[in-house]
C-alpha cells in the first residue's frame, strides 16, 4: 500500500466506501481527519442496521493527557482526578446529572483515557436519519437524536475550540465556571489535553486545549474592577474581629430587610468606639468585581471615614 493514511484505508475498505463517502461530502475538498473517520463510522452502522434497525454504535470519550509531569502510559490519580471531576462538573451543568463518565480503559505506550457515559436511566437509541448528513470543517451538522452526551461533548468541544482560536467563550454560566475550572487545573499541572468524541450516530469530533488556549482564558477569566465612593447610613447590626479582620454590618435607613457588610482594619475599629445600635453615615470604597465569563459581580465596601454618628437614636 502507498500514499497517506486515508489512502490506505480507502484500499482496505474498496471503491464502494469511497462512492459512501461521497454520499456525505459532496464540495469535492480533501475530507479532514473527522471528516472521514464519521464517513467510516456512519457506513458501519448503517451494515450494522441492515441487520438490525436499532443497532448503534457505542459512545466513547478520549483523552491524551501530556505533560512533562506525566510519565508516558501512566495515570498519576493525583492529576487525573481532579482533570475528570471538573469534565463532569461541565456535563452536569450542561445536561443535568443524568450522564456519568466512567473510566472503560488506558491505552498503553500513553496517557490516553477512554471515557464512557453511563446514563442513570437507560438512553433510547438514537433514531438515525436516512437522509445525508452534511458535515462541515468547522463545526458539523449532527444527525437526528442526539444523546444527551452527544449534546454535552458539543459544547464542551465547542470551548475548547473557541479557546484555542481566541474567540468570544459562550455557554450556560455553570458551564462556563466549570470550564474555568477545568483551565485552572491543566495549568496547574501544565498539561495539554487532546479530546476525541465518538458518538452513536458515528460523529467523530476532536479538539485540542493547550498552553495556548488555557492562557488566553485565563486572560478572559480575569475580573473586572471598578471602585468607587459612597456613604452608608443607618444602625449597626454587627461589630466583630473575625480572623483578625474588623467588620461593621449596618442596616442602611433607606433599605429594608437587607444590610451591609463593611471591612476595616481591627485596630481602627476599637479606636472608632461604635456601639451596637447607634446610628452612624460612614463613607466607604466600593470594589465591584465582575467575572467576564459568566457576569457575576462582587461587591465588597472598605471603610474610608467616619461622617457622622447619633448615639441618641
Amino acid at each position: 500500500m502507498s500514499g497517506d493514511w486515508r489512502q490506505r484505508a480507502r484500499e482496505r475498505v474498496s471503491a464502494q466506501v469511497e462512492a459512501d463517502l461521497q454520499e456525505y461530502f459532496d464540495d469535492g475538498d480533501v475530507l479532514s481527519e473527522d471528516q472521514f473517520d464519521t464517513a467510516m463510522r456512519v457506513n458501519r452502522l448503517r451494515a450494522f442496521q441492515a441487520m438490525d434497525p436499532q443497532a448503534r454504535l457505542d459512545e466513547e470519550l478520549t483523552l491524551r493527557l501530556m505533560g512533562e509531569t506525566l510519565p508516558e502510559g501512566m495515570l498519576l490519580v493525583g492529576v487525573a482526578d481532579p482533570i475528570l471531576r471538573r469534565l463532569q462538573d461541565m456535563i452536569d451543568a450542561l445536561v443535568g446529572t443524568k450522564v456519568q463518565l466512567g473510566l472503560a480503559a488506558l491505552s498503553p505506550g500513553s496517557t490516553v483515557l477512554h471515557l464512557r457515559p453511563v446514563y442513570q436511566r437507560a438512553a433510547p437509541a438514537p433514531a438515525i436519519a436516512r437522509e445525508r448528513a452534511e458535515f462541515g470543517e468547522d463545526s458539523g451538522e449532527r444527525q437526528l437524536g442526539e444523546s444527551p452526551a452527544d449534546h454535552a461533548m458539543e459544547h464542551i468541544l465547542r470551548l475548547v475550540a473557541a479557546a484555542e482560536s481566541g474567540e468570544d467563550l459562550h455557554g450556560p454560566p455553570g458551564a462556563i465556571a466549570a470550564f474555568e475550572k477545568l483551565v485552572a487545573t491543566l495549568e496547574n499541572s501544565a498539561i495539554d489535553v487532546d479530546f476525541g468524541w465518538f458518538a452513536s450516530s458515528g460523529l467523530v469530533r476532536r479538539g485540542s486545549l493547550t498552553s495556548q488556549g488555557r492562557t488566553y482564558t485565563q486572560r478572559k477569566m480575569l475580573p473586572q474592577v471598578s471602585r468607587s465612593q459612597h456613604m452608608i447610613s443607618g444602625y449597626i447590626r454587627e461589630l466583630s474581629a473575625p480572623s483578625g479582620q474588623g467588620r461593621i454590618v449596618i442596616k442602611p435607613s433607606s433599605r429594608k430587610g437587607s444590610t451591609v457588610k463593611i471591612q476595616i482594619d481591627s485596630d481602627q475599629l476599637v479606636s472608632l468606639g461604635l456601639a451596637f445600635g447607634e446610628w452612624v453615615s460612614i463613607r466607604v470604597t466600593r470594589e465591584e468585581r465582575t467575572d467576564p465569563l459568566t457576569s457575576r459581580v462582587a461587591v465588597s465596601d472598605t471603610f474610608l471615614e467616619l461622617q457622622e454618628r447619633r448615639r441618641d437614636q
